[in-house]
């Protein structure tokens, strides 16, 4: 059985500004589309991983809580595996400094998304993140 990376997605909300963060990737897989803040777990937990992964990228701080999105794998670019985890978080603040690993960054609303090349599905997961707020969540 192979072994797969772990990796974590978070699709980032404001509740001021009712958008989702989106980033450009100026590297790697991603290179030149757009994505949420993410990356790898490094022994710890997924809350954890993407507290770390956005603080890191964004310079963001989330929320305590996290609401599941959506699971997918893919090839990394040395062809091993890795299985992604997707979720809804709330960002407790709004003010960005992305790190040399993002090109730019852009808070958008529903209807903005395809005016963005994103990486394939996060469109979908997107719209879930938008729906599961209009619910309450």
């Amino acid at each position: 059985m192979e072994k797969y990376t772990i990796v974590v997605n978070g699709v980032v909300f404001d509740k001021e500004l009712n958008k989702i963060l989106i980033i450009k990737r100026k590297e790697g897989l991603q290179k030149g589309k757009w994505a949420f803040p993410g990356g790898k777990l490094e022994n710890e937990t997924i809350l954890e991983g993407l507290k770390r992964e956005i603080k890191e990228e964004v310079n963001l701080d989330i929320e305590n809580k996290k609401e599941y999105i959506a699971d997918y794998q893919y090839k990394r670019e040395d062809g091993s595996l890795s299985l992604g985890l997707s979720f809804l978080v709330f960002a407790k603040n709004e003010d960005i400094c992305k790190n040399e690993e993002i090109e730019d960054f852009k808070w958008v609303i529903r209807e903005d998304l395809i005016n963005y090349d994103l990486v394939e599905g996060l469109e979908e997961e997107a719209l879930i993140a938008f729906q599961k707020v209009e619910n309450g969540i």
